[in-house]
């Protein structure tokens, strides 16, 4: 699990420069967008959305989590393991066995929960800390002249596929409503699971109200996913959150990681052996054309208001 899916997005091809010189942010600083990936997932399975949204003007994030759902989190500077992935069946569930005992079902299940939850709390520290610190390190590679190189305290933007759509709905519902940081909120097949207030990982009180400041929330719904049956409900409850703001994309041939660089990375790769005796047919239909449209609909859910804060000059202008 630990190398799997960083050795197969070796071998991806994205569109874009590396070290390419960043441009002189437009006053204000450039529109701000964090991804915040699967369980299992690491930094670069939601390359093309990155590098889609960079595209059109604007700055994106990808956080690679130190929670225990990443597949494996590595320093940048010198690949040093920052945290390797903690199963639920084996290593937590075994912890708690030996914590209650083998037959305290209901404990067991409710640590679980309790687990989960705390892990979506770990995400979304991580992901303030990226925002807060982006314009410092931007400082620091000589970006920007002491100018804000993005919009990191207004009109972000949170996306986040299956427990990183869980965050960012999380970022999104306990977001601050004097001053909203997040304005869009975008979930590919997001993990919401559990009923009541035994909900998680996105916990039972972040359905209650509103969306502080969030002007378009979308939520993608993939058919042959597992959780288009154990989620669809709170996936209702997301959108009856969000009101006039909401909005669904439903896909029901795509399968659960469809909105990822994954199935095209790993049906051409090295790995496609292992990766196409993993997954039905059926999640796999013309996986490049499904993410074409996934990253066609995230633009168009940004929408052109949102990429037209970039358009309005270099702050030195």
């Amino acid at each position: 699990m630990s190398s799997m899916g960083p050795a197969a997005t070796a071998y991806e091809t994205v569109r874009a420069a590396v070290d390419a010189p960043a441009k002189t942010p437009p006053a204000g600083g450039w529109p701000c967008a964090i991804f915040s990936h699967s369980m299992t997932g690491w930094r670069h399975v939601n390359s093309s959305f990155c590098a889609e949204i960079a595209s059109h003007g604007a700055v994106a994030i990808h956080v690679e989590h130190c929670d225990g759902t990443a597949c494996l989190a590595r320093a940048r500077d010198d690949g040093r393991v920052l945290a390797d992935y903690v199963s639920w069946e084996h290593d937590k569930t075994e912890e708690l066995k030996a914590l209650h005992g083998p037959d305290a079902e209901d404990e067991i299940k409710a640590d679980l929960a309790a687990w989960r939850r705390g892990q979506l709390d770990a995400r979304l520290v991580e992901l303030a800390a990226a925002l807060d610190g982006l314009d410092g390190a931007a400082l620091e590679a000589g970006i920007g002249a002491g100018l804000p190189f993005a919009r990191t305290s207004d009109d972000v933007a949170v996306l986040g596929q299956s427990f990183g759509g869980a965050a960012a709905a999380a970022m999104c519902a306990r977001d601050d409503a004097r001053t909203p940081r997040f304005s869009r909120c975008l979930v590919y097949d997001p993990w919401f699971d559990g009923a009541g207030d035994e909900r998680y990982p996105l916990a039972a009180a972040d359905y209650a109200g509103a969306f502080p400041g969030v002007k378009t929330a979308a939520i993608w719904r993939n058919g042959t996913s597992p959780l288009s049956e154990t989620c669809a409900a709170n996936w209702d409850a997301f959108l009856d959150k969000a009101g006039p703001a909401g909005r669904a994309y439903d896909h029901p041939h795509a399968g659960h990681f469809a909105q990822t660089d994954a199935p095209c990375v790993f049906e051409r790769g090295p790995l496609s052996f292992v990766y196409n005796a993993l997954v039905d047919a059926a999640d796999g239909q013309d996986a490049a054309t499904q993410l074409a449209a996934a990253l066609e609909e995230t633009v168009e859910a940004l929408g052109a208001d949102w990429f037209a804060a970039g358009a309005t000059g270099p702050a030195d202008a």
